[in-house]
């Protein structure tokens, strides 16, 4: 990986396939900086990815696991986890690195905790043994936002959120789940939208080609456009 790009590592099931082909993998090759590293999933336990549905925890501790094993771990590098359901809308790289320069990991906000959807975190032993931690009490809480959550209170390191210019919708919902009808509020200078807070793909495809109209398509009319099924 060369030093203008942030490796971004991927975990999906076939059921947000279509989303990770549409959404994000088209628009980090549009701006170009981030090297994708991505795995698909082929036991699709949770139907279609929904929180608690069944199979969703089983599927959740997997990509801890995976995370852990596609990283070198020698502090030398910083990394981005993003599920599939995320846009980036403007060029980030800048703004991730500013964020997390005084920090090991800095996540996507639910206002009330940290989001397990969006993070940025440096490569070093701490971050890895707060996802071990993760892992280890996975028999204790249910899914990964959870587990990580409570790893970094046994973990000692340097953790914040982002702002809302990495957005879900809960900065104004306070944690309900959209309508899917409902205009959502993108902020002026959004740089990556994440659809969560919202159930069901065909929902969650709805909203980010929402973003891809608003943010996208007015500034790269020749980029490549989406295709719904």
């Amino acid at each position: 990986m060369g030093d203008s790009t942030m490796k971004l590592v991927c975990y999906f099931t076939p059921a947000h396939k279509s989303m990770f082909d549409r959404f994000l993998k088209k628009s980090c090759d549009l701006f170009g900086e981030h090297e994708i590293v991505a795995r698909m999933d082929n036991d699709q336990l949770s139907a279609d990815g929904s929180f608690y549905s069944k199979g969703f925890h089983e599927t959740v501790v997997k990509k801890m696991d995976f995370i852990i094993g596609s990283n070198s771990w020698d502090d030398s590098q910083y990394c981005i986890f993003s599920d599939a359901d995320v846009i980036f809308t403007a060029p980030t790289q800048d703004y991730l690195l500013e964020n997390v320069a005084n920090h090991d990991i800095v996540f996507q906000s639910d206002q009330t905790t940290h989001n397990s959807g969006f993070y940025v975190f440096r490569n070093n032993a701490k971050v890895k043994a707060m996802f071990e931690e993760a892992v280890r009490v996975k028999d204790q809480h249910f899914g990964d936002q959870l587990c990580i959550n409570a790893a970094l209170q046994k973990v000692q390191l340097k953790h914040k959120a982002f702002d809302k210019n990495i957005f879900n919708i809960s900065f104004y919902t306070r944690g309900e789940v959209w309508d899917n009808q409902s205009t959502i509020h993108f902020p002026k200078h959004m740089r990556v939208y994440h659809a969560n807070f919202i159930v069901g793909v065909e929902n969650k495809e709805k909203a980010l080609q929402t973003a891809h109209d608003r943010f996208i398509a007015p500034k790269f009319p020749n980029a490549p456009v989406p295709v719904l099924s």
